[in-house]
């Protein structure tokens, strides 16, 4: 499967991603980076206030909903919805994820992969 082309104002890792290791990423395998996101943003909260735990929370429950449809996707949507995970737990991505407006990117991300996919943004 050839990746989508995808907007400029998508960040470029997203496209990396996508091309390179999101089709070996397993279910499985996301959930434990959830895991290990929200680990480290509750070590990160322990020294900055900067964080935007609203967009956190909206992000995870993103990535939840894209992992519990992963049986009814087809493989071009599980490859985008993979990508789309795996952007969103690399916390040193475009912008850290950790600092004022560091979630702006992953945002951007999951909306276009949600629209991609057919799922209404944001995610009830």
């Amino acid at each position: 499967m050839t990746a989508p082309e995808l907007p400029a104002h998508l960040p470029a890792l997203f496209g990396r991603l996508l091309a390179r290791k999101a089709a070996d990423a397993t279910p499985a395998a996301l959930e434990v980076g959830l895991a290990e996101w929200l680990a480290a943003r509750d070590e990160a909260l322990t020294s900055t206030e900067f964080i935007d735990l609203d967009a956190g929370a909206l992000l995870m429950r993103a990535s939840r909903l894209l992992l519990a449809r992963w049986d009814r996707l087809p493989p071009d949507h599980r490859l985008l919805a993979s990508a789309a995970i795996l952007y969103f737990i690399e916390t040193e991505d475009e912008d850290s994820d950790f600092d004022i407006g560091g979630l702006d990117d992953d945002l951007a991300v999951m909306r276009w992969t949600f629209g991609r996919i057919g799922l209404p943004w944001p995610p009830a």
